[in-house]
């Protein structure tokens, strides 16, 4: 089962779309803001992430430089609107 990291900020739409891709059979694994999903990277890993490009504090572009910083390919798709 592929695994997905999904990272917004808006609990309701992380919510939905979560449960949306579970009901499609990926594993899903949720965070609300940029540090968290980089602390979890420290150990973690993932098929791929669904990145808010607009986040508080630290937006998605930030996030996507700091995994390549630390060397972390994995493929990222940014959600935008």
């Amino acid at each position: 089962m592929p695994h997905l990291l999904l990272v917004d900020d808006d609990d309701l739409f992380r919510e939905s779309l979560g449960l949306n891709l579970v009901d499609e059979g990926y594993e899903v694994t949720s965070f609300d803001n940029g540090q968290e999903v980089l602390a979890y990277l420290k150990g973690g890993s993932a098929d791929v992430m669904l990145l808010d490009w607009r986040m508080p504090e630290l937006t998605g572009i930030e996030v996507l430089r700091r995994m390549r910083s630390a060397g972390i390919a994995m493929p990222v798709i940014f959600l935008t609107n």
